[in-house]
């Protein structure tokens, strides 16, 4: 009978397994050298991993605080945009109130409506004056659509709206700003060149995007748009489909509606933005696939700078064990099983660099994000990518070495010195 290949092939693997360790071990200032670049590259890998992930995980959180099957209408898509005339398209058509009322009015799928008027302005009170800061026109809507609550006072009420009253809600860093010792309900601040009354307060609700979302002030939009000149244009409108499962049909609706107002042709694309909660993730993603990309040509760099020390100290060694080769090959090893310990010990040598640089770019991570608001995580398949390719790194380098070491003359090697 056969013996049973298997099980020798495990008893082999296990001993080159060993004989590589000793070998490492034995040489501990040269290898540790020759991992610094496989160490350099993967610590980079997870270090940038975790920092994305995290931030990842930081904005679908910030998206999801702005509510659910939230759309945004606008006259241009939002999206990433190189270069001056977005595809050499001819000006569009503004967004209006008109188009906010129809929306609200035809699209059963749409629970609340709101147009919008963005402007930047310096806030004061007493001798107190803020930076430049948001201040949106909007309707008794806003609130609702934009999942805003009031802490204190009232929001804008229809009439508030309608007769363009110098009224205010204030977002809580404004506020705290303004009156750090109370009584701001009912004072007069002056907004650019605008005296309003405020009428109410927002509860905190932190950073979007890295901007501070309380840094703001709501007025009538009606006041707004007098102000700027705006008639009856907006800059956007942010529509609430009655419930999340029907936010797509909302979408739907609205574009619909919108295409027929704007006479768009059936053969010609949209000439404006209804943009989702999905869309603005995809073009996150977006944004960060270019990390990914600058984070794989770095660690490229760092590992192939690490493959090619790992290959000079594999033939190092091999010129080195040159008798051990010629005796082992005397007593009947096989250039085959002599070339699968060589690539058992480059495996190993870039393996071990591997793991060191997982638990060097995870400590990275982590210490970064003691300093940068962004929470540090790292999945396991990354982990396993890691470690895969660096013990690859050692295949791929090791594979000359090996093959020259299977290839001496046994008679020769003895002879060596």
């Amino acid at each position: 009978m056969r013996p049973n290949p298997p099980a020798g092939r495990r008893s082999l693997a296990g001993e080159n397994f060993r004989m590589a360790l000793d070998t490492l071990w034995s040489q501990k200032l040269r290898s540790g050298l020759t991992l610094l670049g496989i160490i350099i590259g993967v610590a980079t890998v997870i270090a940038m991993v975790s920092m994305i992930q995290g931030l990842n995980h930081s904005i679908e959180k910030q998206i999801g605080s702005l509510g659910t099957g939230v759309l945004y209408i606008s006259k241009h898509e939002a999206g990433i945009h190189i270069g001056g005339d977005r595809e050499g398209r001819k000006p569009r058509k503004d967004i209006t109130v008109d188009d906010a009322e129809a929306v609200a009015t035809y699209c059963p799928a749409v629970a609340h409506v709101s147009p919008e008027i963005m402007d930047q302005r310096k806030v004061s009170f007493g001798g107190t004056e803020s930076r430049s800061i948001g201040v949106v026109g909007g309707t008794e809507a806003f609130f609702v659509v934009n999942n805003w609550t009031i802490d204190r006072g009232r929001g804008l009420t229809f009439d508030d709206v309608r007769h363009g009253d110098p009224v205010c809600v204030l977002g809580a860093d404004i506020d705290e700003l303004l009156f750090p010792t109370g009584g701001d309900l009912g004072s007069m601040i002056q907004i650019g060149k605008d005296r309003c009354r405020v009428i109410g307060v927002l509860s905190p609700r932190g950073k979007l995007f890295g901007q501070k979302q309380d840094e703001m002030v709501v007025i009538p939009i009606q006041r707004m748009a007098r102000q700027m000149g705006y008639g009856r244009s907006v800059d956007y409108i942010v529509a609430a489909a009655a419930s999340p499962a029907v936010a797509e049909v909302a979408k739907e609706q609205i574009e619909e509606l919108l295409r027929r107002r704007r006479g768009v042709r059936a053969d010609q694309e949209n000439d404006f933005g209804v943009t989702s909660q999905e869309n603005l993730l995809k073009i996150y993603n977006q944004i960060t696939s270019g990390f990914y990309l600058v984070m794989i040509l770095i660690s490229s760099i760092g590992l192939m700078v690490g493959g090619i020390g790992v290959m000079n100290m594999m033939l190092v060694s091999v010129r080195e064990r040159t008798r051990e080769i010629g005796l082992r090959m005397a007593v009947g090893c096989r250039r085959r099983d002599l070339m699968g310990q060589f690539l058992v010990e480059a495996s190993v040598l870039t393996g071990i660099g591997g793991v060191i640089g997982i638990i060097v770019g995870q400590g990275l991570a982590l210490l970064l994000s003691l300093v940068l608001p962004i929470p540090a995580g790292v999945s396991l398949p990354w982990v396993g990518i890691a470690v895969a390719v660096s013990a690859s790194i050692g295949l791929f380098f090791g594979m000359y070495p090996a093959w020259r070491a299977s290839r001496l003359d046994p008679v020769d090697a003895l002879r060596w010195e």
